[in-house]
């Protein structure tokens, strides 16, 4: 398996947190130097836990230069107004407005300020003042990079790779968007939300990680069953056909997994978790130059419990690329919350 990596804020929301503590194998976010005086104290709770990844890009990983993302970043900016992009001249947000140039390599830096999209912080060199749009464009971009890095060295299907996750719209389309002249590829939406359920409301992350630990057989059948169902619709194999080789492993998993939940907590969150899967398959091809988003499958796991798949046309994955963007997942939060009784979500 993997971890999950939460992008673009260094403090991961509540839902996306219990999530990763419940079912990832950890959790990372990209950070400055002095990160532990800025993440919130579930952050910390997470990371005295041992299952929190602080990564600084340039401690981490090889210098992320303006030639490495010109194209994402260049085709994320074109897609916004300008108005959203220009720097506030005052009511600072430190979250949303600063951008920490230890995340980010000097070319980038000087790239931005030669369109004057960002301004100098007086009497902190080392931050940047841009638009909340700027910023998250920005790291967006950068942490697409440390994916990359992490699974061309150790495969995305590894304990250490990464997958890349947010809970932002925008930063996730402009992540998967085809960019003029470039290949693009087709793929699948999948949601698999209706599987991974977390708390509702406020929960004491020391019952997560007692949950975790108690049901780490069970947590680790149910994510193997996920990747082996995203991993055969990453071949291109018809949607119907996966679902008859993995529904058996897919419900069983489910039910032991709901059966314990439901003992520890009486309301869970639906959360919708879409996850985008790159293919080069023929099949897929086919399906995808139809319209995109047109529900194309859905998989009843047990009663009222489903998996949907759309399809989709994307930004195409590179020669030579390990993996590293083959899945995206973008959060949802659902309003609606459920109960689950005799180990089925309702």
């Amino acid at each position: 398996m993997a971890g999950m990596l939460y992008y673009p804020f260094s403090n991961a929301p509540l839902p996306v947190l219990y999530q990763a503590v419940l079912y990832w194998d950890d959790l990372a976010t990209v950070v400055a130097s002095g990160w532990q005086n800025r993440v919130n104290d579930r952050m910390r709770e997470v990371h005295d836990a041992g299952l929190y990844r602080p990564i600084e890009p340039y401690e981490d990983f090889e210098p992320i230069e303006i030639g490495a993302i010109e194209a994402e970043l260049n085709h994320a900016l074109d897609s916004m107004p300008l108005d959203d992009l220009m720097p506030p001249s005052s009511n600072i947000d430190e979250r949303t407005n600063i951008l920490h140039l230890e995340k980010i390599h000097g070319s980038v830096a000087d790239e931005l300020r030669r369109h004057r999209l960002v301004r100098e912080v007086p009497g902190a060199p080392w931050r940047l003042i841009g638009s909340p749009a700027l910023v998250h464009v920005v790291v967006s971009v950068v942490a697409e990079q440390i994916a990359r890095q992490a699974n061309e060295r150790v495969g995305f299907t590894s304990e250490i790779g990464l997958r890349p996750h947010t809970d932002m719209s925008i930063a996730h389309r402009l992540g998967l968007e085809p960019i003029s002249g470039q290949m693009a590829t087709p793929g699948w939406r999948v949601d698999i939300g209706q599987l991974l359920p977390v708390p509702a409301g406020d929960v004491m992350l020391s019952d997560l990680l007692r949950f975790r630990k108690d049901y780490d057989h069970e947590r680790r059948r149910m994510m193997r069953a996920i990747d082996d169902l995203l991993m055969q619709l990453s071949h291109g194999q018809h949607p119907a056909d996966v679902f008859r080789s993995v529904k058996q492993e897919l419900a069983e998993a489910t039910e032991e997994l709901h059966a314990a939940a439901g003992a520890r907590w009486k309301v869970w969150s639906r959360r919708a978790i879409g996850v985008t899967v790159a293919t080069g398959g023929a099949y897929v091809g086919g399906a995808a130059s139809g319209t995109s988003g047109a529900i194309t499958a859905g998989l009843a796991v047990l009663s009222g419990v489903m998996i949907n798949v759309a399809t989709d046309t994307i930004r195409g994955t590179q020669a030579g690329d390990s993996g590293w963007q083959r899945y995206r997942y973008l959060h949802r939060v659902q309003r609606k919350l459920g109960a689950i009784a005799g180990g089925r979500l309702r």
